[in-house]
């Protein structure tokens, strides 16, 4: 299967390198010749990539995500978008079939944790509180909108959602700290902290139910489930690889979309982020 990768940052190499391994004849673009030189594949136009492939893979800048996903539309292909899906939900969604990078839906402790809520070991779901946390500087738009992937996980565990409240600290207009409160459909109430400025990376979530509780510390990929605690195999390098493997399987036809988000899911986290910049903004 020939899939074409727009991009080749940082993001767009790993997953073609993925992609490979999956056994994917895989060609590339980007202006930047520097990087099509770490592509070490073929690099093609833009226009011939969306014309010879069966499949395209966007990790282009969040701006850039529009024009790709109009493409591949016009074009009749598959797309594969790294999140977020955009930066703006103005612009018409596309008409492609369209799966969205949210690689943390196949780190080992969220299914350990979405196994348990769905197999109703927890009970009824109370609240959850999500926590991502680390230092970085080279991020120059909304905290919010570069760390979903938490948005994502609470979507995907407990159902669409609105924004009750939200806190945004902001430094030389970047946005460095947010806080917010997501009211679930299904009665769920989580807590999403983000920001940029803790030193020490945390990235964890906690899930109360009316039978016990789970816990999950992404980093050290361990789990709390009551007086249990698990450490669970694997490494980010194996998550997404495991992420392309699923969206292959769709590819071919071989496995239905199972935990892969949609491209409603991406749609659904910018919807969360616009309403959280506005709450925080009143």
């Amino acid at each position: 299967m020939k899939i074409a990768v727009l991009g080749l940052g940082s993001i767009g190499l790993r997953h073609a390198k993925n992609l490979r391994k999956l056994g994917a004849d895989v060609i590339g673009y980007d202006t930047d010749e520097t990087k099509q030189r770490e592509f070490q594949g073929k690099v093609v136009s833009r226009n011939f990539a969306l014309e010879q492939c069966e499949a395209v893979l966007s990790a282009t800048p969040t701006q850039q995500h529009w024009n790709d996903l109009r493409s591949a539309s016009i074009h009749g292909k598959n797309i594969f978008v790294e999140k977020p899906i955009a930066h703006t939900i103005n612009t018409p969604f596309m008409s492609s079939q369209v799966y969205v990078g949210y690689m943390l839906r196949f780190h080992p402790c969220v299914r350990f944790a979405a196994d348990k809520i769905a197999s109703g070991q927890i009970g009824k779901p109370l609240w959850a509180t999500f926590i991502v946390s680390q230092l970085n500087t080279k991020y120059t738009d909304s905290v919010v909108l570069n760390w979903s992937h938490e948005i994502d996980l609470a979507l995907h565990l407990f159902g669409p959602a609105r924004v009750l409240c939200a806190s945004v600290k902001t430094e030389e207009e970047v946005a460095v700290i947010a806080d917010f409160v997501l009211e679930h459909i299904t009665g769920v109430r989580s807590t999403i902290h983000m920001d940029y400025v803790t030193k020490q990376e945390i990235r964890e979530f906690w899930i109360a139910g009316t039978e016990r509780n789970v816990g999950a510390d992404l980093v050290g990929r361990s789990t709390v489930w009551g007086r249990s605690y698990e450490v669970h195999s694997g490494s980010w390098d194996g998550d997404y690889f495991n992420e392309m493997a699923a969206w292959m399987k769709v590819l071919e036809g071989k496995e239905e979309v199972n935990f892969l988000a949609t491209g409603q899911d991406g749609i659904d986290v910018v919807r969360i982020c616009e309403q959280v910049k506005e709450r925080a903004s009143r």
